[in-house]
């Protein structure tokens, strides 16, 4: 919270390398996957685009959010940045013209809900579908081509300490659909969960989901073939 960004060489016994004053603080930063940019999420609801090499910032979304920007994420293909925020609503913004082109939320029966200053939205594998966790615990999951809100996915109910567990029985022949297809079967929240979901990742290969809560537990979503 020095509003400052740093820039380390990790192959050089962790050299600071660049020092950058970014206003003000910062909740979240992304690197792109081609290693030239920073993205980060700021307190004042701010989107900052930094240039890696110079550390001079090249872009500020000034109108995404009203309130403090969460997060923001490259695409696995870096053609765009998901960003979330305390407003309840999470944006998708083209990264080759620096403007947003779609909106993510909820619906009258099951209202996204970000409590986490640091709440973290994430792309699918294939970078078609947003992964984020709400309030109550809830997954939800939007399809980025038309922003539908495809499934709200509550934990299973079997679901005991602090592992999910697996939507459905491993396979060796589980592609890396596979949790796709787990969550958009899957139907609305049920059930509440003990506390709000602080951050969700998606394994590279797409069969695991992890999910981090406030309390600090770690939760894991294990996709095998689609029931």
């Amino acid at each position: 919270y020095d509003r400052t960004i740093k820039l380390w060489d990790v192959s050089d016994e962790g050299t600071c390398q660049k020092t950058v004053n970014c206003v003000s603080s910062c909740n979240y930063i992304s690197l792109s996957p081609d290693n030239s940019f920073l993205a980060t999420a700021h307190l004042d609801t701010h989107i900052r685009i930094w240039n890696v090499s110079t550390g001079d910032m090249v872009h500020e979304l000034r109108d995404l959010h009203t309130q403090q920007a969460t997060s923001c994420e490259y695409s696995p293909d870096g053609t765009m940045l998901v960003t979330n925020s305390r407003d309840n609503v999470i944006r998708l913004i083209d990264c080759r013209s620096c403007t947003p082109v779609r909106t993510f939320d909820g619906t009258h029966k099951d209202p996204y809900r970000n409590a986490i200053n640091w709440n973290r939205a994430v792309f699918s594998p294939n970078s078609q579908y947003v992964l984020a966790g709400s309030v109550n615990g809830s997954l939800f999951v939007w399809a980025v081509d038309s922003g539908k809100l495809m499934s709200v996915v509550p934990p299973p109910p079997s679901a005991t300490g602090n592992i999910y567990g697996t939507t459905s029985s491993s396979s060796s022949s589980a592609t890396s659909s596979s949790i796709l297809s787990s969550f958009l079967s899957s139907g609305s929240a049920s059930q509440t969960p003990e506390t709000a979901v602080s951050c969700v990742d998606w394994n590279r290969n797409g069969k695991q989901v992890v999910v981090a809560d406030y309390m600090g537990n770690i939760h894991l979503w294990e996709g095998g073939t689609s029931s």
